[in-house]
């Protein structure tokens, strides 16, 4: 992410890891090769994210909305700065 690439929408959800080998979701006991991340539920949030130069991000979080509801900022976006 960096300021030419402007205003970023992540969708916050739960994920989970499955199993390449037989398609099953990890029960966190087995060990093996070969997984992959999966969304495991519905989205809980989007977070709206712009790099506004090389030392701020502004960033906001809206709790329950998908990406498709969020449109830009409101007053209540934050800025941080490194």
């Amino acid at each position: 992410m960096s300021v030419a690439t402007g205003l970023v929408k992540y969708e916050l959800r739960p994920w989970g890891y499955i199993n390449q080998q037989n398609g099953r979701s990890w029960n966190y006991k087995e060990s093996f090769d070969g997984f992959r991340v999966q969304p495991m539920g519905d989205v809980q949030g989007t977070v709206l994210m712009q790099m506004l130069d090389a030392r701020r991000l502004k960033i906001e979080i809206f709790p329950g909305k998908g990406a498709n509801e969020v449109q830009g900022f409101t007053a209540k976006a934050a800025v941080y700065e490194r």
